[in-house]
């Protein structure tokens, strides 16, 4: 017969033990975390990454041919990018595809109404600068800002379309105010595009770079800001 006494101190020593594989368990499981995030696997993954932004890079390129198809071309570019950044690049191809499918008449319409709204500001600019004096001037000044402000609106609403599910207008008018809002990534992503320009055109290299996986860098990379700035309306 065994006292209460001595129950209570076997069952402090099972627990100790218990205590004792459990730890034993828990580093073994950091031992073989490590082991997969090695130095060994780093290539891996990094070869795996850049894998997926040469294929979003010839994916936006082709579906681009068309030049009209273009705005469809972006939301899904855009798509991808985010879920890239996200961690959850799945298969990059069939997401890209889809994205283009289920946004293409939107992002197309937006995409001619945008190069439609460029051109009017253009020859409207062209046409104050030549008109010349006070008016010229002002009016020529208003151009400039209508031009920013539209750029600023379409970084903005091609991903806004992949993203959300809204109305024709109330896609165009978030996307404005977005870009508005959040004018520190805005600028970011205009120094961004600039930078990259600015590489592709001082070294040879660069745009060789560039001419291979561009389109599918800067959709990894807008991709990132795009879930910073939509984590604020989901």
């Amino acid at each position: 017969m065994v006292e209460n006494g001595s129950v209570e101190e076997l069952e402090a020593i099972d627990d100790e033990q218990l205590d004792d594989v459990f730890q034993e368990l828990n580093e073994d499981d950091e031992v073989n975390s490590k082991k997969r995030f090695s130095s060994d696997s780093i290539p891996t993954m990094l070869l795996g990454k850049i894998g997926d932004i040469l294929v979003l890079h010839f994916a936006f390129l082709i579906c681009s041919l068309p030049i009209i198809t273009i705005g469809a071309a972006l939301s899904a570019t855009s798509y991808v990018g985010m879920k890239m950044a996200s961690g959850m690049d799945g298969f990059i191809l069939s997401n890209f595809i889809k994205a283009f499918k289920d946004n293409f008449k939107r992002s197309t319409l937006y995409w001619l109404l945008c190069m439609i709204a460029a051109a009017v500001i253009w020859f409207s600019y062209r046409y104050w600068v030549t008109v010349g004096g006070a008016i010229g001037v002002t009016l020529g000044s208003v151009s400039v800002v209508l031009a920013i402000l539209l750029g600023m609106t379409i970084l903005y609403v091609f991903a806004v379309q992949a993203k959300f599910l809204n109305t024709f207008n109330a896609t165009i008018k978030n996307a404005f105010l977005m870009s508005i809002r959040h004018l520190h990534i805005t600028i970011l992503m205009v120094l961004c595009l600039m930078f990259l320009l600015y590489l592709a055109i001082n070294f040879s290299v660069m745009q060789a770079l560039v001419a291979v996986m561009g389109a599918g860098l800067v959709g990894l990379v807008f991709g990132k800001l795009y879930n910073i700035v939509f984590a604020s309306y989901e």
